[in-house]
């Protein structure tokens, strides 16, 4: 597999977007982004997503906003590899119950190299539920809405050294927690 992803030309999805200037300074590529809906990032983000008819599925019918470079299990060369500077995921891991969570994180940790980061945005558990009663849609899809400290205990359980694991805190409505974790 090639060392860098091909540079991507396209607007970047609106969740991740607030979240840019946070970012990017952590995403020393090449990386990989998590469910990254056709539109990662950064340019040195590889994306994986779902295969086109399971996206849509998955997606309420919407097509990815641009094409999806991985599909499926085309993660685990990076495991394999162990070659990734940065692995992102921004608000997928809450779709998954918190028993899951240590699995995961494994599995993310083991595709980074040394000095690696592991950044992952998830919701917080109070601000969205203050969020949901604010009129903010629900979703069915969340198993674990964790609180801050989370994911640095699963992280730490992993190996990582956490960085950050704190609210954003980018605006009076913004629930999300931002948690980054590097491996030792």
């Amino acid at each position: 597999m090639s060392t860098t992803p091909k540079a991507q030309k396209f607007p970047f999805n609106t969740e991740s977007a607030r979240y840019r200037d946070i970012l990017l300074p952590y995403f020393k590529g090449p990386g990989i982004e998590l469910a990254s809906q056709g539109d990662p990032i950064c340019d040195t983000s590889w994306n994986l997503d779902l295969p086109p008819a399971q996206y849509a599925q998955y997606n309420s019918g919407h097509a990815p906003y641009g094409p999806i470079q991985l599909f499926g299990d085309a993660f685990q060369k990076f495991v394999e590899d162990g070659s990734l500077g940065y692995v992102f995921s921004s608000h997928l891991l809450e779709d998954q119950p918190y028993e899951r969570w240590k699995d995961i994180f494994t599995l993310w940790t083991k595709a980074l190299r040394k000095g690696g980061v592991l950044v992952v945005l998830v919701p917080d558990r109070t601000r969205w539920k203050a969020a949901l009663d604010g009129g903010q849609p629900p979703n069915d899809a969340h198993r674990y809405e964790p609180s801050e400290g989370d994911c640095s205990k699963i992280g730490e359980q992993v190996g990582l050294v956490t960085i950050r694991d704190a609210l954003t805190n980018l605006n009076e409505k913004d629930y999300s927690i931002l948690y980054i974790g590097k491996k030792a």
